[in-house]
């Protein structure tokens, strides 16, 4: 809800980057001296010129976190040294210097080329296990470039190839430190399975350690990466442990707070205690307030926001949600609960405003950074200021045609606002309209909740209490028969049970979409396979026209319930003596999939409302088939989520006709 994934991360890289370079940058010689009297020591001119290389690495690296400036000035300068001395180790050392001094001053794509040149001689060092240190803390600075930059999949390449040679050298805090990169990486990414395989590793090799900070901060991770996989239990146990540790250790503030947080969005989504929600939102808040951290303060709000509509007071609802709007605007959830709470109180107008500002941020806040939007604001303000000074001296060295020009500008400026009237009128009457469906799919669904789940079971529970009374005074023909009608009934609930799960993930976005070049074929002949049986039991010819290999790039399960449904649809709708024909062709630039059938078919008016749960109708099929359309509305949202579209022809009597191309 409050989305603190990058805050929880953010700790293992901090220490990991400040961690391994410490240990990586060991000396052999002049140990324990300062900045100030090793550049005595080079100008003294003493020193012989294969001492020098060393120098200059300690050197650089003394002004790491105060002076990048001067650390990359050293590490240049001791480049050509090293390189005539053929020095390897460094020379690698001087690059790595020069990487991380530009990265300090975030010159990334320059980091990158001297951490690049860095690697290139690491091969050349002959000590094996100085190669290895020296090119393991390369590979993890490299990563944590990558991981700024939102280079995900790069970052988590180069902390692997880190991570083995760590484990090589048995250095198991800088194991647990990597492991604890890769398991937040993937956190970013919101691939929670993965992230809690490394979360669990970093855990386990934090306790071997024996550093507490290190094994809470792995704790707490995991608490969050339970919570957004609804295990809301086991997310409660380790955020309480967590939050145990962080109550001990008082230093550890912002980390205190932010777990608070999460104990309470726990209560609040997984077990909807919103007591135990607001009685930790409330400790956040004031602890937050105590510390002068608005970040911290807008999330509380928005969580007090949340608990307050579960309970309906909807004006502490929108008090909170206004709190959290004026103590930190970036937050993107105060936004959403400002349009919940002002929508829930009857205040229109406000809230499409804040959900449209909602929608909006939403889209950039993971692209854009507000600071970044703040500084751009301001060069617009000061460009705009410069040119009405332009424009007042113009207007002063040409007085004879001010009234001339006012007169154009006010027609402009009249024009301009009358055509924003009118924009903003007929965006509004959209955004209404918008709503309008909404609120009409939502009553919809909760029909199809209501009848079409009810009824079936309703009138399985009777047939049933009919089969127990009569059981023993029926043929076998009479019971076969009456078990067939109920597999028949259970069936089509299963199968909107199906579907209705199906749109209902597509709706809160649970279903992942992960595609993949694959062969298409085998997957239509498997479909094609499973509808057979119920086709050859109502008499209804299914073939399949299908070359023998068609390459697409798609999601497969998410095709092959597409598939599954077009077919089972086709084979409702089709009478006894009908066929059902699964096809596939090959374009230049996409493949095309038909299913098409000789059955009832539809109106042009049923095809234009077909994939509107608003304004549709049950229909039943040729064998008294009960149906909701919920399958083809799920067909229809699946293909969109590959940039597809699902075609229909139909005519009444001659059938229908559905492809699409992937």
């Amino acid at each position: 809800m409050t989305g603190r994934i990058e805050q929880i991360c953010i700790v293992s890289l901090c220490l990991i980057f400040a961690g391994i370079g410490a240990k990586a940058q060991e000396f052999t010689n002049h140990r324990g001296q300062n900045a100030d009297s090793l550049e005595t020591l080079l100008k003294s001119g003493t020193l012989d010129k294969t001492a020098l290389p060393e120098i200059y690495s300690k050197l650089s690296w003394s002004y790491q976190e105060s002076n990048p400036d001067k650390m990359a000035e050293i590490a240049q300068q001791g480049i050509p040294v090293a390189l005539e001395t053929k020095q390897w180790d460094r020379l690698a050392e001087l690059y790595r210097n020069l990487g991380v001094a530009c990265y300090n001053r975030s010159q990334y794509e320059q980091a990158f080329e001297n951490y690049e040149k860095a690697l290139g001689y690491t091969p050349l060092i002959p000590d094996e296990n100085l190669r290895m240190r020296i090119e393991s803390n390369i590979l993890c600075n490299t990563g944590n470039v990558h991981y700024i930059l939102n280079h995900h999949h790069q970052a988590i390449n180069y902390y692997l190839k880190a991570l083995a040679l760590f484990e090589k050298l048995g250095v198991k805090q800088n194991v647990a430190l990597t492991l604890g990169n890769i398991g937040g990486l993937f956190m970013n990414m919101e691939n929670y399975e993965q992230a809690e395989i490394y979360l669990k590793k970093y855990h386990e090799i934090s306790r071997e350690v024996g550093d507490s900070l290190y094994i809470y901060d792995a704790i707490a991770n995991l608490a969050y990466v339970e919570l957004q996989r609804e295990n809301y239990g086991e997310a409660l146990v380790l955020a309480l442990e967590a939050l145990d540790f962080y109550d001990k250790n008082s230093e550890e503030v912002a980390e205190r707070i932010d777990l608070i947080s999460i104990a309470a969005e726990i209560y609040l989504e997984g077990f909807k205690n919103t007591a135990k929600a607001k009685e930790y939102a409330s400790t956040a808040l004031r602890e937050a307030e105590e510390h002068n951290m608005p970040r911290s303060v807008s999330q509380a709000c928005v969580l007090l926001s949340a608990a307050a509509i579960e309970e309906k007071n909807y004006h502490l609802a929108e008090q909170y949600a206004e709190q959290a709007f004026k103590t930190d605007s970036t937050e993107l959830h105060c936004f959403e609960y400002l349009a919940k709470s002002k929508m829930l109180l009857g205040k229109g107008a406000e809230a499409i405003n804040f959900f449209d500002r909602y929608m909006k941020y939403k889209d950039e806040y993971s692209t854009k950074n507000y600071q970044t939007a703040f500084s751009e604001m301001n060069v617009v303000y000061e460009t705009g200021k410069k040119q009405l000074e332009i424009e007042r001296q113009q207007r002063v060295i040409e007085r004879r045609n001010t009234e001339r020009i006012m007169f154009i500008a006010g027609l402009v400026l009249t024009v301009v606002i009358l055509v924003l009237v009118w924009r903003m009128l007929r965006y509004r009457t959209k955004r209404n309209r918008i709503l309008k469906e909404m609120n009409a799919t939502k009553d919809k669904f909760f029909s199809i909740i209501s009848h079409d789940l009810k009824n079936p079971a309703v009138a399985q529970r009777d047939a049933l209490q009919t089969l127990v009374k009569f059981s023993e005074k029926w043929d076998s023909k009479t019971l076969s028969d009456f078990y067939s009608e109920l597999l028949k009934s259970a069936d089509s609930q299963v199968e909107l049970l199906y579907n209705l799960l199906g749109w209902a993930q597509l709706q809160t976005g649970r279903m992942t979409y992960t595609p993949e070049p694959f062969d298409i074929v085998p997957r239509l002949r498997s479909e094609a396979v499973l509808i057979t049986k119920m086709a050859e039991q109502k008499g209804v010819a299914l073939k399949t026209d299908l070359p023998e290999e068609a390459i697409v790039t798609g999601d497969k399960n998410m095709l092959a319930t597409v598939v599954r449904n077009l077919l089972t649809n086709a084979v409702k709708f089709t009478p006894a003596g009908g066929e059902v024909v699964l096809s596939a062709s090959i374009g230049e630039r996409a493949t095309a999939i038909t299913i098409a059938d000789s059955g009832v078919g539809m109106t042009t008016e049923q095809v234009r409302d077909l994939f509107r749960l608003d304004n549709h109708s049950s229909r039943q099929g040729t064998a008294g088939e009960s149906g909701t359309g919920l399958g083809l509305v799920v067909c229809k949202e699946l293909l969109e989520k590959h940039g597809s579209a699902l075609h229909v022809e139909s005519e009444p009597g001659k059938g229908s006709r559905f492809w699409f191309e992937i």
